[in-house]
């Protein structure tokens, strides 16, 4: 037996390092859905992706024209409450 391979019975550094990264993955995929079922119970699917969208355009309003991290989103909340939404 070679001494580089490894043998039947002992997993390599590689096989237990990937191992290890698929059970981290899994534990962070397992957060997140507890996360993502705890805060969907009080607030709706739609609410949740206002509140994403609206985080995802101040921030890239931000990196245009800073000013625009408050404008921008302010105004989608602005006319959300003055127009609501209709289901």
């Amino acid at each position: 037996m070679d001494l580089q391979t490894p043998g039947p019975i002992a997993p390599s550094l590689r096989q237990r390092f990937r191992a290890g990264i698929v059970r981290s993955a899994r534990a962070v995929a397992t957060a997140l859905m507890v996360v993502a079922a705890v805060v969907m119970q009080p607030v709706g699917f739609r609410e949740v992706l206002l509140f994403v969208g609206c985080g995802l355009l101040s921030y890239g309003g931000g990196l245009i024209y800073p000013p625009a991290t408050y404008l921008v989103p302010g105004a989608i909340l602005v006319g959300v409450a003055v127009f609501g939404v209709r289901a």
